[in-house]
Order: C-alpha cells, then structure tokens, then sequence
C-alpha cells in the first residue's frame, strides 16, 4: 500500500497572501517552501537563505516550476518573512508532518499479521 503524501508546496497554499496584486512575480507559496528548503539545508540568515535560493541551478529552477525560472530576490525574502505570521507557517508545517507520520496499514483487507 502507497502512503501518498501532498507535494510540500502544497503545505503552504492555505497560507493568506498578504501581499497586493501588483507586482507580485513569485507566489507565496513558492517563497515560503524555498525558504523552508534552505532552513532544511542549515541557511539561517536571511543572506545565506538567499545565497542558496539564488544558486539554485537550472534543472531545479525547472523541476520547482520557477515563473520564468526567476528566483525571488533578497528584498522579496525580507518582506515575506517579515510580514507572514510565524505560527500560521508552523501549523502549515505541523499538519504536513502529521499528514507524513501518519500511521498506514501494511494490512491487504481480510489478512492478518503472522
């Protein structure tokens, strides 16, 4: 049995945009599994989560489904995190990591553990 599990972008679509409509080139949901994607890959600093956001090669800027393959820049990052609210990304997460751990039945229907 396939435990399938919602792709981690997915994690961060029920967060409100708080941002206006003009001018926005990255989706909010994008900026948020980027930055999660650096912290992962121990980026703490504002700089050094940009740093890795911008050298994100070609093939992952496809395999991301980047706009234009573009990257959001520092600015965009700053003001992301500094206006989204920090426990409305932790509950995002916390559903998606009980979604994941969630226990699954290795059990076909009518069988039982020998």
């Amino acid at each position: 049995m396939v435990h399938l599990v919602r792709p981690f972008i997915a994690v961060f679509s029920d967060v409100p945009d708080f941002r206006h409509a003009k001018g926005k080139r990255h989706l909010l949901p994008m900026v948020l599994t980027l930055v999660t994607l650096a912290l992962v890959n121990r980026q703490n600093t504002l700089g050094q989560i940009a740093d890795w956001v911008h050298g994100l090669g070609w093939e992952t800027r496809q395999r991301l489904h980047l706009r234009h393959h573009r990257v959001p820049s520092y600015a965009t990052l700053r003001r992301v995190l500094l206006q989204v609210a920090p426990f409305v990304l932790a509950q995002a997460l916390q559903a998606w990591v009980e979604e994941v751990l969630k226990p699954t039945s290795r059990l076909r229907p009518g069988k039982a553990w020998r």
